[in-house]
């Protein structure tokens, strides 16, 4: 059949016609993966709330076992953190321990009372990278954390390159 027979304008049957050639011809139409770095230093690492595993976080996803939760503006923001939750993951030297993808915010009941639990642990530990993994058989206090993040940002706060 033909486009005017189908009735689909020419523009709209241009771009299927090319979308068509570049699946033939390999393109998966995905953007490349980004260039990582490995961001290094130390975290304060949270047992998180494996009971929230399959809710939505607080970045509108789905929270996983896998991945962590994080206080934004410790990442520049949530605004500059959201197109890469899914580029981000950490190890910690020695453990075995890790996260792949960013689901959530940090959340729960402060540890300073009348003070934002995402504020309070940072006055607790400053200088440390805030990480809570939903996932984790236990809290595990404060470690070492290597972080591969996009070349294109800013190491989070407590690393470095």
């Amino acid at each position: 059949m033909t486009r005017a027979r189908l009735g689909i304008p020419r523009v709209a049957f241009i771009a299927a016609q090319l979308l068509v050639v570049q699946q033939s011809a390999g393109s998966t139409g995905r953007a490349k993966p980004p260039r990582m770095k490995t961001c290094s230093g130390s975290a304060r690492v949270l047992q998180g709330n494996a009971g929230l595993i399959g809710d939505t976080g607080g970045f509108g996803r789905p929270v996983t076992a896998r991945g962590a939760a994080v206080v934004p503006k410790q990442w520049g923001g949530k605004r500059a953190l959201r197109p890469h939750l899914d580029s981000l993951s950490g190890t910690f030297p020695g453990k075995s321990a890790s996260f792949h993808g960013i689901d959530d915010v940090v959340g729960g009941r402060s540890p300073i009372k009348g003070m934002n639990v995402r504020d309070a642990l940072q006055k607790l530990y400053p200088g440390k990278l805030i990480i809570e993994l939903p996932g984790a058989p236990r809290d595990y206090g404060t470690m070492r954390i290597r972080v591969a993040c996009p070349v294109t940002r800013a190491c989070p706060a407590g690393t470095k390159e």
